[in-house]
């Protein structure tokens, strides 16, 4: 695989490196059910485990996954999965750590940032072997539901943390109890200032995909066409008498893009497309969805991939390559004029 870059003008778009050299987090995975995250920053030579590799004690391994940046360049929101025996599934938590790199922790005061003692710098590996507590906890916890939480995205403002979970909304009460509903992935959004989560969609069929809009003032985010009336009744029936069947070609729906505010909740409807988008990215300026379909929303169509850019303002969508294979992760460069993708080095394979 490797990373392709498309753009409505010529030119590569390069990874920048300011990344590594302004941020370099160091997490050490513990064997300890109550400590996740061991070391923060570390140089110091990892303690070889003495537990025994079992089948269970690589259940108990911590996952980390899809780290994001806030937009000050100091916090970092991380996705911790791990196992829950006791229900026999996994579990994913949100994460939150703040660290500076040693050579920008010097110049940390003069640009109006807080510095991190140097002691703390200094002995962050040896308090982490002796199991104890920072001064100041920079690795910490932020979700804890049953359901779990995954997918964190910060607002470009950086006031909010967005993500997607299954958990129950306790401002909605439910009028039967009795009456089991399908429980389907919404965003969620945390105030970073402090504050509950606050749940700020209700898609029937669950969010696949969502972005920040650049203003942070509301969300764009891809779910499933609703089915018509008719069709809920009848597929609500099946659940109820626990008929399962599996049909091929039952229950094909389009897929939607939809507008979400933040402060008032209420979603427009952008777009329907066809039965495939499956991703989509919105352009630095809001004003342009880049989204890839296979057309069908087929698993086995995995290798027909096509990127198109719609306008949101005249609703002009141009197909964008004519490269073949599948296509992954779209980003766009800061300035909207191009558009970077993962894709198979060899498009027939």
């Amino acid at each position: 695989m490797r990373f392709c870059c498309c753009g409505l003008s010529r030119g590569l778009l390069f990874i920048t490196k300011g990344l590594q050299n302004r941020l370099h987090i160091v997490h050490t995975m513990s064997m300890r059910k109550n400590n996740p995250i061991s070391a923060v920053g570390s140089t110091r030579p990892v303690p070889q485990p003495t537990q025994r590799l079992t089948a269970r004690a690589l259940l108990e391994v911590k996952r980390l996954s899809d780290p994001q940046i806030h937009p000050d360049g100091q916090r970092v929101a991380f996705v911790v999965q791990e196992s829950n025996f006791e229900e026999s599934r996994w579990t994913s938590h949100i994460w939150l750590t703040e660290w500076l790199p040693p050579d920008q922790n010097e110049d940390a005061s003069e640009e109006g940032r807080p510095k991190i003692p140097a002691d703390l710098m200094q002995d962050a590996g040896q308090m982490a072997e002796s199991n104890t507590s920072y001064p100041e906890d920079l690795t910490r916890q932020l979700t804890f539901s049953a359901e779990g939480e995954s997918d964190p995205l910060w607002s470009p403002d950086g006031h909010y943390l967005a993500f997607l979970s299954m958990r129950p909304d306790p401002s909605e009460a439910s009028e039967d109890s009795d009456e089991e509903e399908d429980s389907t992935y919404q965003i969620w959004i945390l105030p970073v200032d402090g504050g509950e989560a606050r749940k700020l969609t209700d898609a029937k069929e669950g969010i696949l995909d969502y972005a920040w809009s650049p203003d942070s003032e509301s969300l764009v985010y891809l779910t499933a066409q609703p089915r018509p009336r008719p069709l809920e009744n009848l597929h609500k029936e099946r659940e109820r008498r626990k008929f399962d069947p599996t049909v091929e070609q039952d229950d094909r729906r389009r897929r939607q893009i939809w507008r979400v505010d933040v402060e008032e909740g209420k979603p427009k409807l952008l777009f329907t497309g066809d039965y495939g988008i499956n991703s989509f990215a919105l352009s630095p300026q809001g004003d342009r969805i880049a989204f890839l379909t296979n057309y069908t929303g087929e698993d086995n169509d995995y290798h027909i991939s096509d990127l198109y850019v719609r306008n949101l303002e005249t609703g002009a969508t141009v197909k964008l390559i004519k490269r073949e294979g599948g296509k992954y992760r779209l980003r766009w460069s800061p300035d909207g004029s191009q558009i970077a993708f993962l894709a198979w080095l060899d498009p027939k394979l």
